[in-house]
């Protein structure tokens, strides 16, 4: 899909949710990492939502310098109060 997007005169980019933080038992790693370190660079890049990645528990600043250069595109969202750090989507 990245290709044909590419080729169109577009980037295609992957919008995480809170369920991407969560670990992968015995990697080290996230599922965003696993997709990210399997998706071309050249082809795939990250629309990074900030306020996602706090309630999967994650810092904003260490996605965003584990992906320099890969996330063209940032989602902000206005929250008054985050919940205690989970993966599924319910706030």
């Amino acid at each position: 899909a990245g290709e044909r997007v590419k080729a169109a005169g577009m980037m295609l980019c992957y919008h995480n949710h809170a369920f991407e933080f969560e670990p992968v038992p015995g990697t080290g790693d996230t599922l965003l990492d696993v997709l990210m370190k399997n998706a071309d660079p050249k082809l795939v890049g990250l629309e990074f939502d900030v306020m996602w990645s706090q309630v999967g528990g994650v810092d904003p600043v260490t996605v965003f310098a584990k992906y320099k250069g890969r996330t063209p595109l940032v989602h902000l969202k206005n929250v008054t109060k985050l919940p205690a750090a989970q993966y599924n989507e319910r706030i």
